[in-house]
């Protein structure tokens, strides 16, 4: 299974998926997101169990990122199918790191 880095993308202005688990796997991942700009950004993480869709209640942070600066989430458990979704603009980007087990 793999470990280490499992996603990573720079923002569009758009819900992008960064990390999905794969079939009969389940993740523990943290997430790193980098405000590379020199201006606050409005940041939206999502965790989504299999089959969701981002929402309110999938929402994990929802936040404005100040210039130069980073937040970190550890410890995210995804199920089978679960993924790792996030909103930001060019500039500000996300690192999914963690390890997968088979189940």
């Amino acid at each position: 299974m793999a470990s280490g880095i499992l996603g990573n993308t720079d923002g569009n202005d758009s819900n992008q998926t960064v990390y999905t688990v794969g079939a009969s796997t389940l993740a523990v991942v943290n997430v790193s997101i980098c405000n590379t700009t020199a201006s606050a950004d409005d940041v939206v993480l999502y965790a989504l169990g299999n089959g969701d869709s981002a929402a309110t209640a999938t929402t994990i942070e929802d936040l404005s990122l100040g210039a130069g600066s980073v937040i970190e989430r550890t410890n995210i458990v995804l199920e089978t199918g679960g993924s790792i979704v996030f909103n930001a603009s060019a500039g500000t980007a996300i690192s999914v790191w963690g390890i997968e087990e088979a189940v």
